[in-house]
C-alpha cells in the first residue's frame, strides 16, 4: 500500500514521476501482481494528465479510481 506519490511543482517536468511510477510497475511485476489501483481527486489535473499521458489509465467519477493491468513477465 502506498499512501501518496508526490513530485513537488519545482521538480515536475524532469521525468521523476515517471521514473517513480515505472519503478512501482516493475515492483508489481516482480511480485506477480495483475494490476494496480489508485485514487486521484478530480481537481488534480496535473496528476490526471500524468496518468493519461504515460499510462493510459482508466478513470471514473469524483474519487478517480485508476487501474493498470500488469503483464506477467518470466524471470
Amino acid at each position: 500500500y502506498l499512501e501518496d506519490l508526490v513530485v513537488t511543482e519545482k521538480m515536475r517536468g524532469k521525468k521523476i514521476g515517471k521514473l517513480l511510477f515505472d519503478a512501482l510497475i516493475e515492483e508489481a511485476q516482480n511480485k506477480k501482481f495483475t494490476g494496480m489501483l489508485w485514487q486521484v481527486l478530480d481537481w488534480n489535473e496535473p496528476a490526471i494528465n500524468f496518468y493519461r499521458k504515460y499510462y493510459n489509465a482508466k478513470f471514473d467519477a469524483e474519487w478517480i479510481n485508476c487501474s493498470l493491468p500488469i503483464p506477467i513477465t518470466s524471470s
